[in-house]
């Protein structure tokens, strides 16, 4: 998940796209209420990055850098990338598995 090896089914993109779609992929997980029922520290640091970035488009007068990468790096919520991608990982399985039970 975290290397550059072509598998069956990979699409190939740079590190900038990668965490560029992967904050996108966060603002779409936190418009779901179990999401944020189970990862609420997630949401939390999204709202928090959603208010530094509408801060910084005022103080700057500028438009909004919403899902904007700046040096080379997109905005991604604390913890690191890693542990997001672990509770990720987690959740997916616990839906499955909660669907599974559900069946």
């Amino acid at each position: 998940m975290l290397d550059n090896d072509s598998t069956l089914g990979s699409i190939e993109t740079s590190s900038i796209q990668r965490r560029a779609l992967a904050a996108k992929s966060l603002e779409f997980n936190c418009r779901n209420p179990i999401f944020v029922e189970l990862f609420p520290h997630h949401a939390e640091a999204l709202e928090q990055q959603k208010k530094q970035r509408a801060a910084a488009a005022e103080a700057g007068g500028g438009a909004s850098q919403e899902g904007a990468v700046s040096n080379g790096r997109a905005a991604r919520p604390e913890p690191s990338s890693g542990t997001f991608l672990v509770s990720v990982f987690v959740a997916v399985l616990l839906l499955a598995i909660m669907l599974q039970f559900l069946s």
